[in-house]
């Protein structure tokens, strides 16, 4: 190319490059696009993949919700019926104790068997032979027939139970039944196992669940005594109850398509399940070994839903207590049932898949056809262009070039000497004109870009000092189960005025302070007067809540020549008694938390002005008592202070919300939730003023030694 023009020279150049450059961007788009395809096609299988388990996910969730429900409202159902039952033995055991207090308040005559206010009830009384009849015998069976109205009222408005009986410790028994059966002459009520425990225990008890000897059906027997004036037992009242009406609940349960509930005691011992009648339970019925450690759990009175294998069938498994009896209800449902929506959704979404991969196949082969077919057109637009901007070159641009070549050496002093008056000489003067521009940005620049570093280092250092400041090991105090304390800190500024603190004032470690600081301004001033505040109020702790703002306060405003204040709020809780004692300093009133009845509110706090002001102000305190469960959340104002893009504060009510729907939750989450509630209100917004929070939640009495 030696000896041609310059503007020949440029042409062949571009059309070289032009060239190389479209056959390199030709080849590794078409192996880019080959790659596409492959990897789409990887996409596409793992996210379905991905769809069917979280498809799964959720089935196994809402069915894990749905049977956890069902199981909480069915044993509710169950132990509301057996505390009615238990009302109505406990209710008849008054009577009777009464009627033997006074003997001749009520009396009553024994209607006759076919009376119409006995319905389908049977009268039963039965005298056991080794009982000698004497008057006090006789004069006790008019007490014991004085009981039918109300034993009758009894056993017709409860359905669940099916006969009503007392025994007395002279050996009668009379009772009320829908079915009937002779009793032996010698038969005692006084040796039966209902009688011997009521009386035993003095009080209520619950049978084990028995065949009844009239109907073989599974009963269980209510039973609690009555006394004499003098205190001692007279008798034992029953009633029975047919376990048949539940186990036909159950039954009735819709539980999928194979699920099926069942009933244990206290000691783990299935009573009833619905696959097997109540013959078939103890030959055929299900072994407690398969269950493994859920029995355990299930008759230890816990509720929940786990899953377990029984029978090589994999379960889902429901369980709640009864407390009435110590019993505990599961109902199970096959895990193969639950995820068969699932099984369905992951063929057709693997279809689906299938058939997606095939249309992006199809596409990416026709963008290769068409990018075949633009390339040479492509190429000729490129050789057209390059010709004109050749002849459009002059022969001056070589001095702008070794000009443009001085400066980008470095040399800012150089200068293009052009002549021409065209777009050339143009072009050099306002290049001239730009290198001493330059000159004088790069001085700038150098100065502003070191003047900034200084300042972003001294800001870095401030906050890091400022940061080492604040308690940040959370929990703070290793094996204390007394006290839970979580804190947020979020400055609006590299440095901010607020603060808190925590810290024990003895050495038995009884009594912990909890501070919370806002000091008035932002940034490095408020983050040097805030360390003054802090470190004055930790050097007077030993004083009282109130007389420590008082203190902090004279010293703060003899030499504040700035006029900078602080708001504060300094309390003590006695760990031993729950003794809570709190001052405020012009501070936002902190939210108390009541366990007892599940309130929050905020504290009565007296008006006062903030520390450095008025110097010489004296502060008051109230105290007040914590219970266990209690809980503190101490806030500065930017909580409830931060706007919205509609210039909406997030207010105090939204702050009682917030913290009423954590309360629960551990005390690092409570404080975490409340500050992402406030940043999903500001949506955005800027941070007007520092955020900063401190939860305590009083969990238990401190033990003394």
């Amino acid at each position: 190319m030696k000896g041609r023009k310059f503007g020949t020279r440029l042409l062949v150049v571009i059309l070289s490059v032009a060239v190389v450059a479209m056959g390199t961007t030709f080849a590794l788009s078409y192996g880019e696009l080959r790659e596409l395809s492959r990897s789409s096609q990887q996409d596409n299988a793992s996210l379905g993949r991905y769809a069917t388990s979280r498809s799964k996910h959720a089935l196994i969730t809402q069915a894990q919700s749905y049977l956890g429900r069902l199981t909480v409202a069915q044993a509710k159902r169950y132990d509301a019926t057996l505390e009615r039952v238990r009302g109505d033995v406990h209710n008849l055991a008054l009577f009777m104790t009464e009627l033997h207090a006074q003997p001749g308040a009520f009396t009553a005559t024994l209607p006759d068997q076919d009376a119409d206010s006995l319905g389908d009830l049977s009268i039963g009384l039965h005298i056991t032979s080794s009982a000698e009849r004497t008057p006090e015998l006789d004069q006790e069976l008019q007490l014991v027939g004085s009981s039918y109205h109300l034993m009758r009222t009894i056993i017709q408005a409860n359905p669940a139970i099916m006969s009503a009986y007392m025994g007395t410790t002279s050996g009668i028994m009379f009772g009320l039944a829908y079915s009937t059966h002779e009793r032996a002459p010698e038969w005692d009520p006084r040796t039966r196992p209902w009688f011997e425990g009521a009386r035993d225990a003095d009080g209520f008890v619950w049978t084990d669940v028995y065949p009844d000897a009239t109907t073989g059906g599974l009963i269980l027997t209510g039973a609690q005594p009555f006394h004499r004036p003098d205190g001692a037992v007279a008798g034992v009242v029953a009633v029975d109850i047919p376990l048949r009406a539940v186990i036909d609940d159950l039954n009735a349960l819709r539980i999928g398509e194979s699920g099926h509930a069942f009933l244990i005691d206290a000691t783990g011992t299935f009573i009833a399940d619905t696959r097997f009648s109540s013959e078939e339970l103890g030959q055929l019925g299900p072994s407690a070994a398969e269950y493994g450690s859920l029995l355990s759990s299930m008759a230890s009175g816990a509720s929940g839903v786990s899953p377990a294998t029984v029978d090589g069938e994999d379960l889902f498994i429901g369980y709640a207590p009864l407390p009435a009896t110590g019993w505990s209800l599961g109902v199970a449902v096959g895990a193969q049932e639950v995820l068969a929506d699932a099984v369905s959704m992951e063929s057709a979404i693997t279809q689906r898949t299938d058939d997606t991969d095939a249309q992006i196949q199809e596409r990416l082969a026709g963008l290769r056809a068409r990018f075949v077919r633009t390339l040479p057109v492509v190429l000729l637009l490129v050789a057209a262009l390059s010709i004109a901007v050749s002849r459009s070159i002059t022969r001056p641009i070589n001095k702008l070039s070794a000009g443009v070549a001085k400066v980008g050496a470095g040399d800012l002093d150089a200068k293009i000497e052009v002549g021409s008056k065209d777009e050339i000489g143009e072009l050099a003067t306002s290049f001239n004109r730009m290198t001493d521009d330059l000159k004088h940005h790069v001085a700038d620049l150098a100065r502003v870009t070191a003047e900034k570093e200084r300042i972003n280092s001294d800001l870095r250092i401030a906050t890091d000092i400022q940061d080492d400041m604040l308690p940040k090991i959370f929990p703070p105090y290793s094996g204390r189960d007394d006290l839970h304390l979580a804190t947020l800190i979020h400055p609006a500024k590299e440095v901010g005025g607020d603060f808190y603190d925590f810290f024990f004032l003895d050495e038995q470690e009884s009594k912990i302070a909890l501070v919370i600081a806002d000091v008035s301004g932002k940034s490095v001033p408020a983050a040097l007067f805030m360390v003054i505040a802090k470190t004055l109020i930790k050097n007077n702790m030993h004083l009282a809540p109130a007389d420590v703002l008082s203190t902090v306060n004279c010293l703060l405003a003899a030499d504040n020549g700035s006029s900078m204040f602080v708001t504060t709020y300094y309390s003590v809780l006695d760990l031993t008694t729950g003794e809570y004692t709190y001052a405020s300093a012009g501070h936002n009133p902190p939210l108390l938390y009541r366990a007892a009845d599940a309130s929050v509110a905020y504290l009565d706090v007296p008006t006062s002005p903030p520390l450095g002001i008025f110097g010489g102000r004296s502060f008051g305190s109230s105290t007040l008592t914590l219970e266990p469960g209690d809980a503190l959340l101490l806030y500065t104002d930017g909580v409830t202070e931060a706007f919205n893009g509609s210039s909406e504060m997030y207010g105090t009510e939204r702050l009682v919300d917030d913290l009423a729907a954590r309360i629960d939750k551990p005390a690092q989450d409570v404080v975490d939730g409340i500050h992402q509630a406030v940043a999903a209100f500001t949506d955005g917004e800027e941070q007007s003023d520092d955020i900063t929070m401190l939860f305590c939640r009083y969990a238990a009495p401190r033990a003394t030694d």
